[in-house]
């Protein structure tokens, strides 16, 4: 396929017909008037879902959390045009690029008012990986390469999906390639659909029955810790999570499903959600627990393996840090590695 074009400045840049197949872990695509390509995360049904909740939850799903461009190539230099957006309650960003596989450069915004980044790549063909940032929504303009440039698409081995809340959108690394849903797309060779929205909660009503057409081979809910805040009546919190656990369950019926307890806090002892909350946050992980429990098909994952100690959150002391994220993604891995080696025997026909 012929990817690269002059544009009017007479830089060569990818064909917007072949520009979306640089791009991974998106679910819709499209480009609008100006020509501009939107990567989003999320289904139509779901957008409209989170709409519903109102305008701030909407933005944090449009966020390119997990997003990545990939590719083989033997240009000298990578470049890329976009106009940003806020998606989270902050306003800095990380791109981070990987060459074959090893954290090579990044470039770190302190706001969103960049429209440019640029690396040069080293000598030869080499696989070149670029994280989009978890706090922005990125739409594309243009990706540019040197002249005469190769370019080969590529795409990882497996399919999963990632369901939660801040954590899993990626708050709050300074290099989005850390977030544990990076680490573990990464470390297990699999395209991740991020659906985290920072600040939500347990709602069957953002699960979509078209999510399956995405044919992921994994999927991970790690929703919890916002539920516990808001509600201070325990029965209020099983009831949302029963109700969205059993249609995520009747969506995904069959496939490998981990339950991660919400993770460890580290603001001492957690305080009670309200003054008048009638159960604590370890109450709180037991529900969760006990409601997996009733399937069979669903791994508990109580610990990821993030430290209980407090350099591996941020100040808010409920956000893990890069180093943070970076042991969390390990208990996860962890769990699936596990999984896939019993459905391996399985196949083979040897016994446990």
């Amino acid at each position: 396929a012929v990817f690269l074009q002059k544009n009017s400045e007479g830089n060569m840049v990818v064909n917007k017909e072949n520009l979306k197949d640089l791009f991974h872990g998106w679910l819709d695509s499209g480009f609008d008037d100006s020509g501009r390509l939107h990567l989003h995360r999320f289904t139509k049904h779901q957008q409209e879902a989170y709409l519903a909740k109102g305008e701030k939850t909407l933005k944090r799903c449009n966020a390119s959390a997990n997003i990545y461009l990939d590719l083989i190539t033997d240009s000298d230099y990578l470049k890329m045009n976009f106009d940003a957006y806020n998606a989270s309650a902050v306003s800095y960003a990380g791109f981070d690029l990987y060459v074959d596989g090893v954290f090579t450069d990044k470039r770190f915004f302190h706001d969103w008012h960049t429209q440019e980044i640029g690396f040069p790549l080293p000598h030869g063909t080499h696989r070149v990986t670029l994280y989009l940032p978890w706090s922005w929504n990125v739409v594309v303009r243009s990706v540019e390469l040197s002249d005469n440039a190769i370019i080969e698409t590529v795409s990882r081995a497996h399919k999963g999906m990632v369901f939660g809340d801040s954590i899993t959108q990626g708050y709050t690394t300074l290099m989005p390639s850390l977030s544990y849903a990076n680490i573990l797309g990464r470390e297990l060779d699999a395209e991740i659909i991020n659906q985290g929205a920072g600040g939500f909660y347990f709602d069957e009503t953002t699960v979509d029955e078209a999510l399956p057409d995405f044919r992921p081979e994994f999927l991970v809910i790690a929703y919890g810790t916002n539920d516990f805040s808001r509600n201070s009546d325990p029965d209020v919190f099983r009831e949302n999570a029963k109700k969205y656990i059993h249609r995520f369950h009747q969506v995904f019926c069959g496939r490998n499903i981990y339950g991660v307890l919400p993770i460890f806090r580290s603001d001492s002892n957690v305080t009670d959600p309200a003054a008048d909350a009638r159960y604590s946050f370890q109450d709180a992980r037991e529900i969760l627990a006990e409601i997996y429990e009733e399937y069979p098909d669903i791994t508990i994952i109580r610990e990821t393996g993030i430290p209980r100690i407090h350099e591996a959150f941020a100040e808010d002391c409920v956000h893990p840090t890069d180093f943070g994220h970076m042991l969390m993604s390990k208990g996860i891995e962890k769990a699936v590695r596990m999984q896939q080696v019993c459905s391996a025997r399985e196949r083979s026909g040897i016994a446990e």
